[in-house]
């Protein structure tokens, strides 16, 4: 599996910008996973910790996917499930390990850093159809309307694919841990909260593939694209990137 994820990476066409996206993919990602199991109050709201920064890896992905094509996200979506669960076990198995006696902390890393594990296989499970759904609408309904309405297209996938993932993940990390009353309340204020994040990023991630399609000079369209969301290749002979279609619908999409 490395190595399909490594010749992903060294594709023959490489553009500037991608992987610094995945590195900020995945550092939310990990932020995510350790503070995922911090309940916080906010204005009579019940939210994990985590909700506070997690948003950010949809408005990453609907970047990364509107200008360099679905593979890009379905990638950064795999190896942030691997990254998850790596991080994880060496926290879990650190946490655990002998410790001097003048050491008193100990428990206290192993009481925030066992829960992770049901978090990220919680996550993988609610990562791989919330996280999918939107990636995909996106891409599917940029061909549909030739590349215009970014920002329509972006919010509702984010909201479709968020309403999928809240669902999931809080019902498999949660059930049982909190009161079944505060869990539907954690579920319905955490959604809200994801709702109003994506409509504060919508303008700078808007700006962002605008910049990018001039920089990189790429829009890309999936029209033959595999969406198989096991595939982790970027080779491109597996879509279609027509540049006279992409050129006579990026005039429109940027205005």
């Amino acid at each position: 599996m490395s190595k399909t994820v490594f010749n992903a990476l060294s594709r023959k066409h490489q553009y500037k910008y991608p992987y610094i996206f995945l590195g900020i993919y995945l550092t939310v990602l990990l932020s995510t996973v350790c503070l995922a199991n911090k309940l916080t109050l906010v204005s009579g709201w019940v939210l994990p910790g985590g909700i506070f920064i997690f948003p950010f890896t949809f408005g990453i992905c609907d970047i990364v996917g509107e200008v360099y094509g679905y593979a890009y996200p379905r990638l950064f979506i795999w190896v942030g499930i691997f990254s998850e669960f790596i991080f994880s076990i060496v926290l879990i198995a650190v946490s655990h390990t002998t410790a001097p006696l003048y050491f008193q902390d100990t428990k206290a890393y192993q009481v925030v850093f066992d829960p992770t594990f049901r978090y990220v296989v919680s996550g993988l499970i609610a990562l791989l159809i919330g996280e999918f759904v939107n990636v995909y609408l996106l891409a599917k309904w940029k061909i549909t309307l030739r590349g215009r309405f970014f920002i329509l297209r972006s919010l509702l996938s984010t909201a479709l694919g968020q309403a999928c993932l809240t669902i999931i993940v809080d019902i498999l990390n949660y059930m049982g841990k909190v009161p079944i009353n505060d869990l539907v309340s954690m579920m319905i204020s955490g959604y809200s909260w994801k709702l109003m994040m994506a409509l504060l990023l919508i303008i700078p991630s808007w700006l962002l593939v605008k910049f990018l399609i001039r920089a990189e000079n790429i829009d890309h369209y999936d029209v033959n694209t595999n969406f198989n969301p096991f595939i982790l290749s970027l080779n491109e002979n597996e879509s279609f990137d027509n540049s006279n279609y992409s050129n006579t619908v990026q005039i429109t999409s940027l205005n």
